[in-house]
């Protein structure tokens, strides 16, 4: 996996990851195109989500959900602290 501070990560429900371009494109795209949720974290960091992922049905988010310490669905996007400005402004 690339460096992870000059990358987003891609956590799907599944537990695979993968390293994706710290763009507001990458992210919407590797959610599907959903409505986007900022799911802020501790330290800075933030997570993306599909903010209708419950009204879709998808998938529990375990590792997303450690991570964020609430229930996330289907895929989720980790934006580290350094990158949040970047990709959400």
């Amino acid at each position: 996996m690339a460096d992870m501070n000059n990358t987003m990560v891609v956590i799907k429900a599944s537990g695979a990851r993968t390293s994706i371009s710290p763009t507001w494109d990458a992210a919407k795209a590797a959610l599907g195109g959903a409505m986007i949720e900022v799911v802020r974290l501790p330290g800075g960091a933030v997570l993306l989500v599909d903010e209708e992922g419950l009204l879709k049905g998808l998938k529990h988010n375990p590792m997303a959900s450690d991570v964020a310490r609430i229930h996330i669905v289907g895929p989720a996007v980790l934006v580290p602290s350094n990158l949040v400005d970047a990709v959400l402004n």
